[in-house]
């Protein structure tokens, strides 16, 4: 656990030098002239203009014109990093794309092919996207010039934030770069211990997160969300490919999978509401306490000193 506890105390002291955080941008959204009219031409494909308005915000991360109830929805079950195309959304496309190249027939081509392809996704106008072709880059480098680093993954992923942070990355937006190395840092952590260990790491990684936000979280949302995220990396290479091929395809074959996911999303998000909690101390004491799998009367003794907070959650 010192590893996790590294990037617990890391990314703490992160979000104390940022905080109080300054407003929002509007986020690193796809620019050029043609974005208006593939916008437009978007729309018309759509039933549902709310539908299409929520396939370019998770594509692109431009939110303009998507509905607060919705947004809503997606913020309750903590998923609102949708709307910031991430490496969830391309963690599964990127691999498809690199057994697909392994496949080439040319083998003297095949890592040239999978090192150009992962430099085209770095020109993406995404700086977490770029962290993610960072940190497959050093594995693929690795591998191609068989060198023999005697270097944990932890050490590397680390070496990789450290390159991050020197291109600029964490100057341009601090709270994403934070946000990243933390919940990296989390799977990573927990990528070789039990699903409850790893869900407990995530809930101490959002339990740090809302002390410098909202103040509340739910344990609940938590556990609902990660299913909906695998579902979400699964849905994210059908939704681009889409993208790319709406304009030569009149039949809009993705609206009824989208729908079918916002249906998904609102049922759970009526779900967690009324199980909101507010952060205390003790509450993080008590995560830290299982993870570490100290004696349950210490756990105990921190949930009575968390008070009646526990049975009385508070609606976000």
């Amino acid at each position: 656990m010192r590893f996790f506890a590294f990037i617990t105390l890391t990314s703490f002291l992160m979000l104390l030098l940022n905080w109080p955080f300054q407003p929002k941008s509007q986020g690193q959204h796809l620019q050029g002239p043609l974005k208006s009219q593939i916008k437009s031409e978007l729309k018309t494909q759509f039933s549902n203009p709310q539908l299409a308005i929520l396939a370019w915000a998770m594509a692109t991360g431009e939110k303009k014109g998507l509905s607060p109830k919705i947004s809503k929805e997606f913020k309750l079950l903590g998923l609102g990093f949708f709307f910031s195309p991430s490496g969830i959304h391309f963690s599964i496309l990127i691999s498809i794309v690199m057994f697909l190249i392994k496949k080439c027939p040319i083998k003297k081509l095949t890592k040239c092919f999978q090192l150009g392809f992962l430099l085209l996704m770095y020109t993406l106008p995404y700086l977490a996207i770029k962290r993610i072709v960072l940190i497959r880059l050093v594995f693929f480098l690795k591998s191609w010039m068989k060198l023999k680093w005697n270097l944990s993954i932890e050490i590397m992923v680390i070496g990789v934030f450290i390159i991050s942070y020197f291109l600029g990355h964490y100057q341009e937006s601090p709270i994403g770069f934070i946000y990243s190395f933390l919940f990296i840092g989390t799977f990573i952590a927990f990528r070789n211990h039990s699903k409850l260990s790893l869900i407990l790491g995530l809930c101490s990684s959002q339990l740090l997160i809302a002390c410098f936000g909202s103040g509340e979280v739910s344990f609940l949302a938590i556990l609902i969300s990660l299913p909906t995220i695998f579902i979400f990396t699964l849905i994210a290479p059908l939704l681009f490919f889409y993208l790319l091929t709406f304009h030569f395809i009149q039949l809009n074959w993705f609206e009824p999978i989208l729908k079918t996911f916002m249906a998904l999303i609102q049922f759970e998000s009526h779900i967690v509401v009324g199980s909101f909690m507010n952060v205390t101390l003790f509450l993080f004491w008590a995560i830290w306490i299982l993870i570490l799998k100290k004696e349950k009367k210490y756990f105990f003794i921190a949930i009575l000193l968390h008070g009646n907070l526990v049975f009385a959650p508070t609606i976000s």
